[in-house]
């Protein structure tokens, strides 16, 4: 998986996050911006913050589907990567094989949303 921020700079930005709670306007105003800069400092966007790329909904094709399971393959069991490699090579897939790559992708989602939170 690739880390879009470096530690120092998530630590900063979950503290800053923290602040977003603040009873006062200026102070969540001000972790806002403050918040808002560091991520376009790095280059990125909240979207890749919040859902780094790869895991984003944007999955229009099988073959996209297939090679973000393939990206992530340390979250699926031995029988799923065999899977996932074994359709690959199919040509046209089963309603049943696309519904468990459709279940695997979700997996894989969910998997690495929780650990981000």
């Amino acid at each position: 998986m690739i880390a879009l921020l470096d530690a120092d700079s998530a630590d900063k930005l979950a503290k800053l996050c923290g602040m977003f709670g603040s009873e006062y306007t200026w102070e969540r105003a001000a972790a806002a911006a403050a918040a808002d800069g560091l991520v376009r400092e790095q280059g990125l966007t909240w979207f890749d913050v919040i859902l780094p790329r790869g895991l984003r909904c944007e999955l229009e094709t099988v073959d996209d589907k297939l090679d973000l399971l393939q990206e992530h393959a340390d979250e699926l069991t031995d029988w799923e990567w065999q899977f996932v490699i074994t359709v690959r090579g199919f040509h046209r897939k089963s309603t049943r094989q696309l519904e468990m790559i459709d279940a695997l992708v979700s997996e894989v989602r969910d998997s690495k949303q929780a650990r981000a939170a």
